[in-house]
């Protein structure tokens, strides 16, 4: 637990095929993703199309931080936010988080 959210890392270096199966397995209302390189930007847009093929799109909130997570990201690649910060990422994902449960429960 962390901040009343439940964390589950799901480990470092990871492709997009990773955090999908995450998705599956362990149904999330928000993904965070950590970026420090700038290779991982090419795996955003695999899971956004992964979640927009299956409908869950409005389920599942995905964000950014990290070195390379900024605005300009997170617009091109149709993410939910990005947090620039700890604090900022915290907001956020209370926001989405709560959004998602007042429509899906």
């Amino acid at each position: 637990m962390a901040d009343g959210f439940e964390v589950i890392d799901l480990g470092e270096n990871l492709m997009a095929e990773n955090f999908i199966q995450g998705i599956i397995e362990y149904k999330p209302h928000l993904v965070g993703i950590s970026m420090f390189l700038t290779n991982a930007i090419y795996e955003l847009s695999k899971i956004i199309d992964f979640l927009e093929k299956e409908r869950l799109r409005d389920r599942v909130k995905v964000i950014v931080g990290g070195v390379q997570g900024n605005r300009y990201i997170a617009e091109k690649y149709r993410l939910d936010g990005w947090g620039h910060d700890p604090k900022t990422a915290l907001e956020l994902a209370n926001r989405l988080v709560m959004e998602v449960r007042s429509k899906y429960g």
